[in-house]
């Protein structure tokens, strides 16, 4: 995001919350929160707005946006493990059962002795 979306954002963050939007207050913000994408900190406010009567701080911003990060990259390692998966006949909840209650070695040797059964 670059300063002038910083801006833009505080401006919007302002409709609401007392932030005084000035240079100073932009660079502030800018220099916690300018790595993220415009689209990336309004959703943030928007969450924020929706879980919070607080007044919103660049510390909400990166929390929800990191949290938001995290629920892609989990859904994506999702994905990933039902591609792996496939053809096994293993869930992607029961592979997570295995590692969680026998290890992760155990629940991928168990996916590749199912694979070995099918090659035969």
């Amino acid at each position: 995001m670059n300063k002038s979306e910083t801006s833009e954002f505080l401006t919007l963050a302002a409709a609401i919350d007392p932030i005084s939007v000035t240079q100073i207050t932009v660079e502030a913000w800018h220099d916690v929160i300018g790595h993220l994408s415009a689209d990336e900190v309004r959703a943030a406010l928007r969450e924020h707005r929706r879980t919070s009567s607080e007044v919103v701080k660049p510390v909400d911003i990166l929390r929800i946006a990191e949290r938001d990060e995290i629920d892609e990259l989990e859904a994506q390692e999702q994905l990933d493990k039902a591609a792996w998966l496939e053809g096994t006949g293993i869930s992607v909840e029961k592979f997570d059962e295995d590692w969680k209650t026998r290890g992760f070695r155990a629940a991928v040797e168990a996916v590749e002795a199912q694979r070995g059964l099918e090659g035969k």
